[in-house]
């Protein structure tokens, strides 16, 4: 079984991949097969795409100003299958033992606690005759002497049993073992492409990077060559003046020589000239080489403007994004005073409501005390005509009461009539406020 699920990760030499080997077939007189490989193929695993070389190697091979460029890894993590433990790595082959027919013995079952045992291939029992009791073929069988117990045989069976049980065991907690061991070497494998990727980003900056250096790198040199032809052209002019200047001197020599005698005055004023001329062609040629320092020192001044303006445009950019950082921030205030403004709104809108049924009920009562003081006119007049008829002296006692009355229901009418004006007015005015001062929502 260990020769079976052993992983070996090997480096090769060759082209520094690695490889996770498994063995082509199991040996046939395995009893069964732990599944947990099932997602790996049926030949070695070879990744020739990962490459794990040796980090000093490939500083000494890489060429000085280029960066190593980083392979695809093409590895897809998969989810471990646990499927049923007689599960094969491999599809069957001619040259594979012939698995037994299934029987009553290696068929799955369900033990007394209610656990699943898979199905366990037992070997066949050997004859009695071959049992390690020291009973052989010519001696009797256990069976044939009725002296003796059948007992130590099922001792026997139940140990072989309990035995089986056991390598079974060890057996599930091997297979455990190495699920767990393949699920790590799987992380692994994850962890080294997720920093192939890292590195592969890495490397694509690099040389983003580097692209924009050769692209800085040709500018200057286009603005070098530049100013080398401008500095030509300057020096091709200073010596086109020079040699103007040997053409006039010596013109003025040929004729200094033919009107030595004659002209001495000419010769001397036209020596005067000569040096006049001379020293304006060099007054020039300073001018030309001062105008080329210039022009050279106004280059250095421009880029180094450039650099200051740029540092200054970046901090600007920094601002701006603290404006609008400001901004935001003030936004989400405005939005949350709306909030407790509409908050406020709602609660003016509750004591309205308020309002209203309290002077719902106040008019209720002021009809109730209405219905209450025609009632009781009523019952007084009839009781009041009723007591006429019958007594004279108890009219007059009666008007006073009904006239008390009348005028204790007077006075709450006058009550009522004051305070519905005022409930009113008061309802008027909250609705002016929530119309033209309160925000609308």
């Amino acid at each position: 079984m260990s020769a079976l699920l052993r992983i070996t990760l090997r480096k090769t030499r060759r082209a520094g991949g690695m490889f996770i080997s498994l063995p082509e077939r199991p040996p046939p007189n395995l009893p069964f097969v732990v599944p947990c490989l099932a997602f790996l193929p049926k030949r070695a695993l070879h990744f020739p795409a990962l490459k794990l070389t040796d980090r000093r190697a490939t500083l000494d091979a890489a060429p000085p100003r280029s960066l190593p460029t980083l392979p695809e890894i093409q590895l897809t993590p998969t989810d471990i299958s646990l499927g049923d433990m007689n599960g094969k790595l491999w599809s069957p082959s001619e040259n594979d033992a012939r698995t037994p027919s299934p029987s009553l013995v290696n068929m799955p079952s369900t033990n007394r606690n209610g656990v699943y045992e898979p199905a366990v291939q037992i070997p066949p029992t050997p004859p009695l005759s071959d049992l390690p009791n020291g009973v052989s073929n010519n001696g009797a069988s256990p069976f044939s002497n009725p002296s003796k117990s059948t007992t130590k045989v099922i001792e026997r069976l139940t140990a072989s049993n309990d035995a089986l049980r056991r390598d079974l065991n060890s057996e599930k907690a091997k297979n455990q073992e190495l699920t767990e061991n393949l699920r790590a070497k799987n992380n692994v494998i994850e962890r080294l492409q997720a920093d192939n990727n890292t590195l592969r980003s890495a490397a694509e900056a690099a040389e983003r990077t580097r692209k924009n250096r050769k692209e800085f790198e040709e500018t200057l040199r286009t603005q070098l060559k530049n100013e080398e032809e401008r500095r030509k052209q300057a020096e091709a002019q200073a010596t086109g003046l020079g040699i103007q200047l040997g053409q006039i001197s010596s013109a003025a020599k040929q004729e200094l020589a033919a009107a030595k005698k004659e002209h001495t005055d000419e010769l001397a004023r036209a020596r005067q000239e000569q040096t006049r001329e001379v020293s304006n062609l060099r007054d020039e040629l300073q001018q030309a080489q001062e105008q080329l320092r210039r022009m050279t020192e106004k280059n250095k001044e421009i880029e180094t403007r450039w650099n200051a303006s740029d540092s200054i445009f970046k901090g600007e950019l920094k601002k701006r994004d603290k404006r609008l950082d400001a901004i935001a921030e003030g936004r989400d205030e405005e939005r949350r005073q709306v909030i407790r403004q509409e908050n406020a709104i709602a609660a003016h809108d509750v004591v309205v409501g308020q309002l209203r049924s309290e002077l719902e009920k106040k008019d209720q009562v002021a009809l109730e005390l209405q219905q209450l003081f025609t009632t009781y006119k009523n019952m007084t007049e009839s009781e009041a005509k009723k007591y006429r008829e019958e007594t004279e002296g108890e009219v007059g006692k009666l008007r006073k009461d009904g006239a008390e009355m009348h005028k204790q229901v007077t006075d709450s009418l006058t009550h009522l009539d004051k305070v519905l004006p005022q409930a009113e007015d008061a309802i008027a005015f909250l609705r002016y406020v929530k119309n033209y001062h309160m925000p609308a929502k």
